[in-house]
């Protein structure tokens, strides 16, 4: 028997369109003999799967995540959540699928809602007394402060950055107080929810972590990110030719620290599935800086993530069809 799975894709952030790509890939190379997979996609319209030949939408019946497509009901077995931002990364769907007892690839309810908050992610992180870690100088803002205040807390530049959203969208490089109060005031009508962050020069790097089947963590080969920009934003990320050097060319003793610093991260936030954290090696301190921690990060062919896959002894699809059947398993 064939397991039905549900690639839940889109979303409701700017991020939506990465997740078409990963969604796409995805079901590229997950193998049809083995499963029957559907294209659930999530906006503000509804959760619902679109029928090619029949060129119609079907929607998923919430009351027990279930589709019916003519006179056929489909039950899922496992769902793969490949959302960006709200509601894959930020636990609502999560917990919907928790009270429907579904099993999903991605992570859990409480690993969600504290990482997809930089605030809150970065407040932890800070007591977590993981070695050679270190954070930049932050402040959460609000309408109620007074602009003057941000630079007695953090010097020129910074970065203003939204709270709840990831691939560097909407933020902003600041180097002086020129327009500052229009550009945050802008920054809080679009985001609602927006904080400031010490900018760090120097050398950029992305680790991917996961667990296999054992519990064992399993540290990927790190990226070196080399981009024309002042800093790695969506333009960079997306829409520019950027170096991805994999493995990067650092000395053995700072790979070694990296790769500890990143696998206890994924132990504090007890991550579950493949996530992607960021750090900065400031270059006159030569200190590892965490910028954030993606828990669904992008599946594209030209991710970070599936770049650093392709340069390991691993595959994209052995490792999620392995994850696929031990979810399973675990669940019945």
């Amino acid at each position: 028997m064939k397991y039905k799975i549900a690639l839940m894709i889109g979303g409701y952030s700017e991020e939506n369109i990465i997740s078409f790509q990963s969604g796409e890939h995805i079901y590229s190379i997950l193998d049809k003999n083995k499963y029957d997979l559907y294209k659930i996609f999530v906006d503000k319209k509804g959760w619902y799967y679109f029928q090619k030949e029949m060129k119609k939408c079907f929607f998923i019946n919430k009351n027990d995540f279930s589709l019916k497509i003519l006179n056929q009901k489909i039950l899922f077995d496992l769902v793969f959540i490949l959302i960006h931002g709200e509601p894959g990364e930020n636990g609502q769907i999560q917990a919907y699928l928790n009270i429907m007892n579904i099993p999903y690839i991605g992570p859990n309810y409480t690993n969600a809602v504290i990482t997809i908050n930089k605030r809150i992610s970065k407040m932890l992180l800070k007591q977590s007394d993981i070695d050679n870690l270190y954070l930049p100088c932050d402040f959460y803002y609000n309408k109620d402060n007074n602009i003057n205040y941000i630079s007695k807390l953090i010097r020129y530049p910074f970065l203003i950055k939204p709270n709840n959203l990831g691939s560097s969208i909407g933020i902003q490089k600041i180097y002086n107080k020129k327009n500052l109060k229009k550009i945050i005031d802008i920054s809080l009508l679009k985001y609602k929810d927006i904080y400031i962050e010490q900018y760090i020069k120097g050398r950029e790097f992305s680790v991917s972590v996961f667990k296999n089947k054992d519990n064992d963590i399993i540290v990927l080969p790190i990226t070196e990110i080399i981009h024309k920009r002042d800093f790695f934003d969506f333009q960079s990320k997306y829409k520019e030719i950027t170096l991805k050097i994999t493995p990067c060319k650092l000395p053995k003793i700072d790979i070694i620290k990296l790769q500890n610093i990143s696998s206890k991260i994924y132990q504090f936030f007890n991550c579950n599935g493949i996530i992607r954290i960021d750090f900065i090696l400031e270059s006159y301190t030569k200190r590892w800086f965490y910028l954030e921690i993606n828990t669904i990060p992008g599946l594209s062919p030209n991710s970070i993530t599936t770049h650093q896959i392709s340069k390991s002894k691993f595959s994209l699809k052995n490792m999620y069809e392995e994850m696929i059947e031990n979810i399973i398993s675990q669940h019945n």
